[in-house]
């Protein structure tokens, strides 16, 4: 079993202290910690009385009765932990709601193809194609897929229409061979 370190209250004796990269300590500030911060930062802490307030909260009762002080350092102190508890749930229910969205996906990437295109184009030439337009460039996939059909870049509009006639099916050239045919005989 793990020894339990010992917790000291130090207050800062000048300048600032950043804890744990996001509280700031200013003069006069008493914080707790398991490590000897007079040992660790030379002139910067002394070690308090363990009864002190902690935190910010410490500065307010100087120079009051010491009734008076004990009463607003333990009412900031207070705050100071229902302010904690609220980041906390905060963080909590965005952690909750994050894994929530995470348990929803299919297992598949999402791919970001750009904003959705098609209906800038004739209806027949994307009859089950999407075109999605990004940073200037198109990508046609088959409606409800994310893999573009085409390799290379389609800069504009007139190269994603060419490539999409290219996709339509051929239609049967039986009566444009009639009509050739018949223009033949009249020669």
């Amino acid at each position: 079993m793990a020894k339990k370190k010992k917790t000291r209250k130090y207050e800062v004796l000048g300048g600032t202290h950043v804890e744990g990269g996001r509280k700031v300590y200013h003069k006069g500030d008493v914080i707790e910690s398991d490590k000897d911060l007079v040992r660790l930062f030379k002139n910067k802490f002394k070690e308090v009385d363990p009864d002190t307030p902690t935190g910010h909260s410490a500065m307010l009762g100087r120079g009051l009765d010491p009734e008076t002080s004990k009463a607003l350092a333990k009412a900031a102190e207070k705050k100071e932990k229902e302010e904690r508890k609220k980041a906390e749930k905060a963080a909590e229910k965005a952690k909750k709601e994050e894994a929530d969205e995470s348990d929803e996906s299919d297992g598949t990437e999402e791919v970001d193809l750009g904003q959705d295109v098609t209906s800038s184009f004739e209806d027949e030439l994307t009859d089950g194609f999407q075109v999605f337009r990004k940073n200037k460039k198109y990508t046609v996939v088959k409606k409800g897929e994310t893999e573009s059909l085409h390799e290379g870049v389609l800069r504009n509009k007139p190269m994603v229409e060419s490539f999409l006639e290219d996709q339509q099916p051929e239609e049967d050239d039986e009566e444009d061979d009639e009509d050739e045919t018949a223009d033949d005989d009249e020669d």
